[in-house]
């Protein structure tokens, strides 16, 4: 029983240990140094010095179109530690602003991660970053060609982030258009709209108006009463407005149909 107790805090203390070495193999990853003149820090030593000169020279092309630059961190075995939130630690400690982007990788842990700024992540996305990588960075990446994964990479984002500001001007203009273009499409619809309903109000007046007219004309009209006056047979006819084969008499309201 003795032996079982003295066991379990010692192996909760080699736990500890080896979980606190797994850490510290890579402790110096907290504080990665930012380049003093250039945008990469080639720690792992995995680029070629051509490399480096292709990716210093796009990142300054972006700069100087932009004022915004693209930034590249080769590191060793992570260990435990997630790329992600290194990769985000390392951009806030550099002092990389909204415009920027930092392409993390480690060859040894098999790894990278591109953390970009919140207006270039904004206008790129979560899924156009993804297309970005794939078509770039994985397949080199994955058969150890990094000078190609990363270059190919930095090119991309580079020429991303340039057609993105050459077409930023146009987006307010479209959106205009855009805008203008629906409002006219609905006011069409709305006038032919009223345009029809108005047409059926006029079908429906006239045809009720038929109606009435015909409704008229098949009324029974009351039987002639003969008259005898003199020498002349008088036929007394109500006066009826659609019928115009009477003779109205000058002095009174009566009509007559002399025979």
């Amino acid at each position: 029983m003795k032996t079982s107790v003295i066991r379990k805090p010692a192996a909760a203390l080699i736990a500890a240990l080896l979980i606190f070495a797994a850490c510290a193999t890579f402790a110096y990853a907290g504080t990665p140094i930012r380049p003093d003149s250039g945008y990469v820090n080639d720690a792992e030593q995995i680029l070629s010095g051509e490399a480096v000169s292709q990716i210093n020279e796009k990142a300054a092309a972006l700069a100087e179109a932009n004022g915004t630059g693209i930034y590249v961190l080769t590191v060793p075995d992570l260990g435990i530690l997630s790329i992600a939130n290194f990769s985000e630690r390392v951009f806030s400690e550099w002092g990389l602003t909204a415009g920027d982007s930092l392409l993390v990788v480690s060859a040894q842990s098999s790894n990278y991660y591109l953390y970009c700024g919140g207006d270039v992540a904004e206008k790129i996305t979560a899924p156009g970053m993804k297309v970005l990588l794939t078509n770039n960075m994985e397949d080199p990446f994955s058969r150890a060609r990094m000078d190609e994964a990363v270059t190919s990479t930095v090119n991309a984002l580079y020429e991303y982030q340039v057609t993105m500001e050459k077409t930023a001007g146009t987006g307010p203009i479209v959106k205009v258009l855009f805008t203008a273009l629906i409002v006219l499409l609905v006011a069409a619809v709305l006038f032919v709209i009223a345009i029809l309903a108005l047409r059926a109000r006029n079908r429906r007046i006239r045809a009720a108006r038929r109606r009435r007219i015909s409704a008229a004309r098949r009324k029974p009209q009351p039987a002639r009463r003969p008259v005898r006056s003199g020498r002349y047979n008088i036929i007394d006819i109500p006066r009826d407005e659609d019928d115009s084969t009477y003779v109205t008499g000058d002095d009174d309201d009566d009509d007559y149909l002399i025979i």
